[in-house]
């Protein structure tokens, strides 16, 4: 365990789905916003393979790395078999170093590389993925859903993929297979998407965050068609509006500001509201739109956004948090900002609670 207050120089690449370089500003005009999306689209379309979980998480920056030309990235999954089950039998790996798992991955999804083995040049079909930034299955035999995070749409695989390359069953967010654009290059709506980047998929409810609408979406249904729209937006007052924080000055319990990761644990939504440096929990699950949440982690209160709430790093604030999961009785909420992970024994029961355990410093 390290000390709360000690903050390293951010890294380029990380675990945790942090985020290396990616550029935020609390500045929320449509200027600001426009310069935020050249940004994105010239620099940030570089999906660097990280640990289990990041899922091609962390952006490089394609200058630095030598790397030229447009959409020309690592862009796929890679689904692990359980432990117990009987490994695959497949080729070793030809990657240096340490795998997950000895025989390698089950099973590769998203376009083959190109025969010098670079990545391909991505183009939008069921198989190929652009900067995939979150993936999560219902069960062990699926549905598969991943966040297709360049081509803003979700993919879904009805049972879990057995073979590499396998063509997705269900897409959202775009008007066919070809297609791509930020909310279907239309008007936004209950299945349309702008960057999604986080999935959980739990008690029957697959919740999305749809983090450049500024908004979850939460499927409370099975998904069985294509543009099956969802059920419920939170961070919105409905599925037409997009704007940061509602369009206020300052966020409130029904807003959101580039949220950036979901979580269902025991019940309970957990939301990585990154762009208002927090995490807000909702006990159970909303079943209606705009619903206000019940917690909020990182700052004092609910009308607050201010890095590490206003003071040095200590163990409340917030800087960036992306991922959240809950394990051996605590919370645990990846505070990518400040490269650690914070976690609290069992669930917070007030407004910035503090953590009681750091881990990376």
């Amino acid at each position: 365990m390290g000390a709360f207050g000690s903050r390293a120089n951010k890294p380029r690449v990380g675990a945790f789905g942090s985020d290396a370089i990616t550029p935020w500003y609390c500045d929320h005009s449509k200027e600001a916003q426009a310069r935020l999306e050249r940004t994105w689209e010239y620099r940030e379309h570089l999906g660097v393979s990280g640990a289990l979980g990041s899922i091609g998480s962390t952006w490089e920056y394609r200058e630095q790395l030598g790397v030229s030309g447009e959409r020309v990235a690592v862009m796929r999954i890679s689904l692990m078999s359980h432990p117990s089950a009987p490994a695959a039998a497949r080729p070793a790996a030809p990657v240096p170093g340490q795998l997950l798992m000895a025989e390698g991955p089950a099973c590769v999804l998203g376009a083959p590389s190109a025969a010098d083995g670079l990545a391909a040049p991505v183009r939008p079909t069921r198989a190929s993925l652009f900067g995939p930034r979150g993936a999560a299955m219902a069960g062990p035999d699926g549905p598969l859903v991943v966040a297709d995070t360049g081509h803003h749409r979700l993919l879904v695989w009805r049972h879990a993929p057995q073979d590499d390359h396998t063509p997705a069953d269900i897409l959202i967010g775009q008007k066919d297979a070809q297609s791509e654009g930020r909310n279907g290059r239309g008007a936004p709506g209950p299945a349309t998407l702008n960057v999604p980047t986080g999935v959980a998929f739990a008690d029957g409810v697959l919740a999305v965050a749809d983090a450049w609408n500024h908004r979850v979406l939460l499927w409370t249904r099975p998904i069985e068609a294509n543009n099956q729209p969802a059920d419920v937006v939170l961070g919105q007052a409905d599925f037409s509006a997009t704007e940061a924080n509602r369009g206020r000055a300052r966020p409130a319990a029904d807003s959101l500001n580039w949220c950036y990761g979901v979580a269902i644990l025991e019940g309970r939504l957990v939301v990585c509201d990154t762009g208002n440096r927090r995490v807000l929990i909702w006990d159970e699950i909303p079943d209606e739109c705009g619903v206000p949440a019940s917690r909020v982690l990182g700052q004092r209160d609910f009308t607050s956004r201010d890095e590490n709430a206003g003071q040095a790093p200590g163990p409340m604030g917030l800087r960036w948090p992306h991922g959240a999961a809950f394990a051996a009785g605590r919370l645990l909420v990846a505070d990518a900002g400040n490269n650690r992970i914070l976690g609290w024994s069992g669930w917070p029961e007030e407004n910035g609670a503090p953590a009681d355990l750091v881990l990376g410093q």
